[in-house]
């Protein structure tokens, strides 16, 4: 959620911008260009009618500045009297800047962050400082101080008897430390108090009719509303959960129309500002938000970020052609379309099932960044989908990022390129070591898999049992390890007890009971294997046909002298489309030695 800073000097609000941007130069650097000019000068203009206590804050701040222009350093002693002049005039937006610019550069950012904050306590009045400290607060995780002082700026306004002549001589750091405590309650999840004073400032005269209260509320009934109670009392009268949906609709319907008065001076909305609680209404399926962005586009048709705006919420609400006719269009009204707009109408175009025309944007947006992993990754990802592993490989071989390496560690086992996939897999798992990469069961469960194709045996059993020591009622990797045993024959005892302990954590899993089938046939235990692979077999119908499993069937009926099921389960196993690699040929052979015909 983005909040706007106010008009007045908005940088003050963000640090990094405000010294990269604001004040690019250093204090010392700053002071000597300062004292380019005439004291005398700045000092009739800026301070016609103040106090003896402001002058001797702003005598202090030249003071220091004149020092600076010969030592060309900051020292404490001189940060500390910058502080007490803010102290002396604590409305100053320029003193503040400076301090700010100097918190970035001097690598203090704690001591002078607990000197921002101990102003703003003692000056609960000046919302400027307030406004910088919770900042600062916020940038060092620090969310709680955070939200305790804007606690206490908030009830200073609420208790003052000039409250509105405080909010008008300041509006806009008023608006934004009421904001953002709204923001940063609904951040720590306290929904109902966000809620609460937003309820509350908008009923002041000053903050009527404003729609981005009414976005913040919007928000904050969407989350009230999930943890809302569906029980009806008495079994007639309105659940707590019906009755905030009928809030939020309320909301929603005030909010809309507060755009529209906007739209119908010949205004347009922000939409940067208001692209939360449209997207919310839109993925709630509540008309109007797409509404808000045409009537942008009624009064300028040409709004390339209305238009921009457009494309995202068709994205957002999962009509992804509309949001492709909306690229159409911007790519028409755009001289030359930056990077990012090829990638999001090529992430359209996958998005709305058109493969090709998406692959011809992504190549569009590789010539003009050919070394741009991410174009690379999200060309490789779309042709990988597109069953065009070669091609994937080609463009994803030499990308070091994580989710390149998985990528490419799967194009190699679909072109059962297992030794690849393997050496793949063993960067992504190097990558995950120094806590690059996630490592998560399914990747860790193909690792093992290429490392068994491999014929890196030690190396799997090595990475399961290393992940059962830390997950022991992992179901999947007991049977996987057991399954791995049985494959091999050997360890079949063990493999028997963690392929029963995986039945016993789910015992209606089809791929258990296979793989409990496999182990008693490679024991020998042929007709309690039967008994398994069929209950196998009626197991689960939902799931995709497994052409392993009735290739075990035919295995075990063969192994029961039972020729004529052995080539019935056979011939089943390769007539079906299964998404399984199998090996056809060799089920073909043990087709025709059982004397089948193919």
């Amino acid at each position: 959620m983005f909040v706007h800073p106010p008009n007045l000097l908005p940088l003050l609000f963000s640090i990094g911008f405000c010294a990269s941007v604001f004040l690019p130069l250093s204090a010392a650097e700053l002071a000597a260009d300062v004292l380019e000019e005439e004291p005398d000068a700045v000092l009739e203009a800026d301070l016609p009618e103040q106090t003896e206590h402001d002058l001797r804050g702003y005598a202090e701040f030249y003071s220091v500045f004149h020092e600076l222009t010969r030592t060309r350093k900051m020292t404490d002693s001189m940060r500390s009297r910058l502080f007490h002049a803010l102290d002396a005039t604590p409305d100053s937006p320029f003193l503040a800047a400076t301090l700010l610019a100097e918190l970035r550069r001097s690598g203090k950012a704690d001591q002078l962050t607990e000197q921002f904050a101990a102003l703003a306590r003692k000056h609960p009045s000046q919302f400027m400082l307030s406004a910088i400290a919770a900042d600062l607060l916020q940038v060092r995780k620090r969310r709680g101080e955070a939200i305790a002082l804007l606690r206490n700026t908030a009830a200073f306004l609420r208790s003052a008897e000039n409250r509105e002549e405080l909010i008008r001589s300041q509006f806009g750091y008023a608006e934004y430390v009421l904001l953002k405590l709204a923001i940063l309650l609904a951040m720590e999840k306290n929904y109902a108090d966000s809620e609460n004073l937003i309820q509350e400032i908008a009923a002041w005269d000053i903050f009527k009719d404003n729609p981005f209260l009414s976005q913040l509320s919007l928000i904050n009934q969407a989350a009230l509303r999930k943890s809302a109670s569906d029980r009806r009392f008495l079994g007639i009268f309105p659940s707590e959960k019906e009755r905030a949906q009928k809030k939020f609709e309320e909301t929603a319907k005030i909010y809309l129309g507060e755009l529209e008065a906007i739209q119908a001076k010949g205004k347009n909305v922000d939409l940067r500002r208001h692209s939360p609680a449209l997207h919310l209404l839109g993925a709630e399926g509540i008309s109007g938000a797409d509404a808000v962005i045409l009537g942008n586009l009624l009064n300028q048709p040409g709004d390339i970020p209305s238009l921009l705006a457009l494309a995202e919420y068709y994205r957002k609400c999962k009509t992804p052609r509309l949001a492709v006719r909306v690229w159409q269009r911007i790519f028409r009204l755009s001289a030359n379309p930056p990077l990012r707009y090829y990638l999001a109408y090529a992430d359209s175009l996958s998005a709305a099932s058109m493969p090709d025309e998406a692959v011809g944007i992504y190549e569009l947006a590789l010539l003009m960044a050919p070394r741009d992993a991410g174009v690379k990754f999200r060309l490789g990802h779309l042709l990988y989908s597109a069953g065009k592993y070669r091609e994937a490989l080609e463009l994803l071989g030499d990308l070091s990022l994580p989710a390149a390496r998985y990528l490419a560690a799967l194009c190699c086992r679909s072109l059962g390129k297992h030794a690849d996939a393997l050496r793949h897999f063993q960067e992504l798992h190097a990558a995950g070591a120094s806590g690059k990469a996630p490592s998560a069961e399914s990747v860790l469960f193909l690792y093992a898999d290429s490392a068994e194709k491999a014929g890196e045996h030690q190396l799997a059993e090595r990475l399961l049992r290393d992940f059962l020591r830390r997950n022991r009622d992992s179901a999947d990797a007991l049977n996987f390890l057991g399954y791995t045993f049985a494959e091999r024959g050997m360890n079949l005892g063990e493999a028997e007890k963690l392929i029963r302990r995986a039945l016993e954590l789910n015992p209606g899993n089809r791929d258990y009971l296979d793989s409990m089938a496999w182990v008693l046939y490679r024991r020998k235990q042929y007709r309690e294997a039967l008994k398994w692979i069929l209950r196998a077999i009626e197991s689960e119908p939902e799931k995709p046909f497994s052409a392993t499993i009735l290739d075990h069937a035919g295995d075990i009926h063969a192994a029961l002298g039972d020729r004529e099921n052995a080539v019935r389960r056979w011939k089943e196993a390769v007539s079906n489309d299964s998404p399984e690699e199998v090996d056809v040929r060799k089920i073909l052979n043990k087709i025709r030695n059982a004397g089948g015909t193919l």
